[in-house]
């Protein structure tokens, strides 16, 4: 079982508590509680993911295709990035295509390109993998706020349906996609 904790992230003073397992004080960040030993605290989407994809076998996701780690970085160093860049600097509106000439546009080609390479349900393939943890959150995101993404990238409007077909959602209120 687990428990979620919302946190004020704007907050001059964070929780004891949470200063306490996380001294950086960023999110997300999972804390693990054994029976007979302290409690540890595991930072990053990407690693807590990658421990519970080790802790649980058969959760469906997979970490062994090969590319897994690289789309994961990219995502992490690249896609996600611009994406905020993109959200963040973004005057037109919402029902615009994405300029071809723009850093974002060349990103989401990047990601249509991938998937084009083969029929594909998931970014690597047809099991829902660690790149995909990685890619999810922004994307969404960005399909929900942008809906020309998924005019302007066929395959990326296929990708998105596939994830939320599988039960992924971002069930965050609105108000808290704008932390950063």
């Amino acid at each position: 079982s687990y428990k979620l904790t919302h946190v004020e992230l704007y907050s001059k003073k964070k929780p004891k508590w949470m200063m306490e397992f996380n001294p950086s004080g960023t999110v997300p960040f999972l804390i693990l509680r054994g029976t007979n030993q302290n409690p540890i605290s595991i930072l990053e989407s990407n690693t807590i993911c990658t421990f519970l994809e080790h802790a649980f076998p058969h959760s469906g996701i997979s970490l062994s295709h090969k590319d897994a780690a690289y789309w994961q970085n990219w995502s992490d160093q690249r896609f996600n990035p611009i994406g905020k860049r993109f959200v963040n600097a973004a005057t037109s509106n919402s029902e615009s295509n994405i300029p071809k000439n723009s850093e974002f546009y060349t990103i989401l080609s990047t990601l249509e390109h991938q998937l084009k390479s083969e029929d594909k349900a998931f970014l690597l393939g047809e099991q829902f993998s660690l790149a995909d943890c990685a890619l999810v959150p922004m994307l969404l995101r960005i399909c929900s706020e942008y809906r020309q993404v998924k005019t302007q990238f066929p395959l990326l409007s296929k990708y998105v349906s596939n994830v939320q077909q599988r039960g992924i959602h971002c069930q965050l209120p609105s108000s808290w996609w704008w932390w950063w």
